[in-house]
C-alpha cells in the first residue's frame, strides 16, 4: 500500500536541529505555525484526489446498476461524459457531480463505505495530502536551484520514505558512494506494485514521465545514486518540516 507519511523520529536531536534550521531560514516570521492554515488547505486539496478517483471507479464497476462505461454513467446521472472522466482520471469532482451521485436512484445508502472501507485508499489519500503539504513548504525555500516543488510525486515520495526508513544504511552508502545500495533502494520501491507509484488518476504525460524515470533509475546504479543524493539534498528538511506540520492532520470517516 501507499506510504501515508514518512517515519521520522521528531524527538531525535539531529532531526530537531534540521527542523529548527529550516524554520529559522525559510519561516522566519511566524515559523511553521504561521503556515498551518495553508498547509491544511493544501493537504485536503490533494488528499481528495484518490478518494474521488476511487469513488468514480466504484460507480463504474457496475455494482450500483448505473452502467460500466463513462457514457452510460453520465447518462444515468445526467452529466456530461467529461465530468465522469475528470473524476476518474484527474480526481476532480464538482459539487454538481457529487450531488448527482448522492441523489441518484438505487445508490447505496452508505455511499462512502464502499470507498473508505479500503485502507489502501485511505493510505493513498494521506500520501497525496502529505505531498501537497510538502509542495507548499517547498515553494517557500529559496537558494536551492535544483528544487522544483512541482516535481514531487508518488515515486519521489516513496523513494524519500525508503531513504528515511534506511537512514543509517543510506548515510554510510552515500559517504562511501556505494551505488549498489542506491540501486537496491530504487529496486525495492519500483518493484512493489502495491505502492501505486503510478496512480490511476495520472495523465498520460505524468504516467509516461514516471515510467521513463523508473526505467532510467533501474537500469543504472550510478544514475540511482545521483538521483537519490539530489532527492535527499532537495527534500530532506522539507519532509521533516512536513512531518511536523501534518502530525495533527488525521483523516476521520
Amino acid at each position: 500500500m501507499a506510504t501515508p507519511t514518512i517515519e521520522v523520529d521528531l524527538f531525535n536531536p539531529l532531526i530537531q536541529r534540521i527542523f529548527a534550521d529550516f524554520e529559522a531560514t525559510y519561516l522566519p516570521d511566524g515559523g511553521l505555525e504561521g503556515e498551518e492554515r495553508v498547509i491544511k488547505r493544501e493537504y485536503i486539496k490533494y488528499a481528495k484526489i484518490p478518494f474521488i478517483s476511487a469513488l468514480m471507479d466504484r460507480v463504474l464497476s457496475g455494482d450500483w446498476g448505473w452502467g460500466t462505461t463513462q457514457k452510460e454513467v453520465g447518462e444515468e446521472l445526467g452529466l456530461e461524459r467529461s465530468r465522469v472522466s475528470d473524476a476518474l482520471r484527474k480526481g476532480e469532482m464538482s459539487m454538481d457531480t457529487f450531488i448527482a451521485i448522492w441523489f441518484a436512484q438505487h445508490r447505496p445508502h452508505y455511499i462512502f463505505n464502499h470507498v473508505t472501507s479500503d485502507s489502501a485508499i485511505e493510505n493513498a489519500m494521506c500520501r497525496s495530502g502529505f505531498i501537497g503539504a510538502a509542495r507548499h513548504l517547498a515553494k517557500l525555500v529559496h537558494g536551492r536551484p535544483t528544487l522544483k516543488p512541482g516535481e514531487l510525486n508518488e515515486l519521489r515520495h516513496e523513494l524519500l520514505g525508503a531513504l528515511f526508513s534506511n537512514y543509517p544504511l543510506w548515510t554510510l552508502a552515500r559517504l562511501g558512494q556505494h551505488e549498489r545500495v542506491a540501486s537496491d533502494i530504487v529496486e525495492e520501491v519500483c518493484r512493489d506494485n502495491k505502492l501505486g507509484i503510478v496512480p490511476g488518476w495520472y495523465t498520460e504525460e505524468q504516467e509516461s514521465e514516471t515510467r521513463t524515470l523508473v526505467t532510467e533509475l533501474r537500469s543504472s546504479a550510478r544514475r540511482a545514486m545521483q538521483f537519490l543524493c539530489r532527492l535527499q539534498d532537495d527534500w530532506e528538511d522539507i519532509y521533516i518540516a512536513t512531518s511536523h506540520a501534518t502530525e495533527t492532520i488525521k483523516l476521520r470517516y
